[in-house]
């Protein structure tokens, strides 16, 4: 063969490649689709969405901060290696109840304070206001009661005062135990998806003016239970994943100093219709995972190595993250929400240079884009 045919066959080569990726793009991005939405549209599904809901609101969640002025990098690091390929294409919407009114609430709020230790001295609000609130002049400490909804509040500082909480007088059942009857005792352990609720148990010891997260129950003086219901086979989770809406720090019971029984505790629970026909078609996780590589999830649980849910939350940098779980749940908040709705959940850890890195979470709404209001 000639150089000059050489030549010619070169160029047909390189004119026959390129014209081959020209194809191979043109297919992914206009023939495959479209035939996809043809087919959809010939053969629909045998069980459409129902979105008798119509458009929803947009979901408002809590997002963590972190210090970093560059995003940081993603990688799947699922046990597989691969994405989750058992999803649901929909899901059930439910409403929320919206909370009925009683003539006693007022009286019962201030029973409730009791049992917290916050006496009707400590009451600082008119008794008219909807909003009840306590303070303690021994111990500072702070209760709020919302009379409407039966939501509250409750801060204690407990800096210096280790000796009022003694070692290894807890247990896990122990805990359980005294959460659960308390919430009995003022009467919010009604909610129906509560009653076989999960609950979580993490240990600390007084450290200055932290608390410090510890695994020794033998060492522990205080504990902190949350408590996770579920709708169907699907967690419900609130603003952070690993803290619960209802949530006590307890110390061993002890009728001395009783403001001190639970120096932090949340109360926050809307009922659920659970009764639902509205279904709605859910994000591909293909889809969802190029949503968080891109950084449009939201950040809402970043735990340093060794901390726990025990104290507040500081900004920290994140250069790497490792997604390990991917799983889809609902969305719970501390404020009244009309429906409750599907999110996916990120689970994974993180790495920083020059730290111990920790665990993070990320949220998306689950709902396609076109069902939810723009914010």
């Amino acid at each position: 063969m000639t150089l000059t045919e050489t030549s010619k066959t070169v160029r047909r080569g390189i004119i026959g490649s390129i014209f081959i990726i020209i194809l191979y793009y043109i297919s992914i991005i206009i023939i495959i689709p479209l035939t996809k939405d043809f087919f959809a549209k010939m053969f629909p599904p045998k069980d459409p969405p129902t979105p008798i809901y119509g458009v929803l609101p947009a979901l408002e969640f809590v997002k963590k901060e972190i210090k970093n002025d560059a995003p940081p990098t993603f990688k799947l690091d699922t046990k597989t290696g691969k994405l989750p390929d058992d999803n649901p294409k929909k899901m059930t919407v439910y409403k929320f109840q919206k909370p009925i009114p009683s003539f006693e609430k007022g009286e019962s709020a201030v029973n409730t304070a009791k049992e917290f230790g916050f006496v009707d001295l400590d009451l600082i609000t008119s008794l008219k206001e909807s909003t009840y609130k306590w303070k303690n002049l021994l111990s500072g400490g702070t209760m709020e009661i919302n009379t409407n909804t039966k939501e509250f509040i409750i801060n204690v500082p407990i800096a210096g005062k280790g000796e009022l909480f003694s070692r290894g007088m807890l247990s896990y059942a122990g805990v359980t135990k005294q959460a659960t009857d308390l919430l009995k005792k003022i009467g919010r352990d009604q909610d129906p998806l509560y009653k076989e609720a999960t609950n979580k148990i993490s240990l600390g010891k007084i450290v200055n003016t932290r608390i410090q997260q510890i695994d020794n129950i033998n060492d522990a003086q205080l504990a902190r239970i949350d408590f996770f219901r579920k709708i169907d086979k699907y967690p419900i989770l609130g603003p952070d994943p690993i803290k619960g809406l209802i949530n006590f720090t307890v110390r061993k019971y002890n009728e001395k100093y009783p403001v001190y029984n639970y120096p932090f505790a949340e109360y926050h629970v809307w009922t659920i219709e659970t009764q639902s026909n509205a279904t709605y078609p859910i994000i591909p996780i293909n889809d969802a995972w190029e949503i968080l590589k891109n950084n449009k999830a939201v950040i809402t649980n970043v735990t340093p190595k060794n901390e726990g849910n025990l104290n507040d939350y500081s900004p920290v940098r994140i250069e790497s993250v490792f997604i390990n779980n991917i799983y889809l749940a609902y969305y719970d908040s501390t404020s009244m929400q009309e429906y409750l709705q599907p999110i996916w959940v990120f689970d994974g850890t993180y790495t920083t240079s020059g730290t111990q890195g920790g665990t993070i979470s990320f949220y998306y709404p689950a709902v396609s884009a076109e069902y939810i209001k723009l914010p």
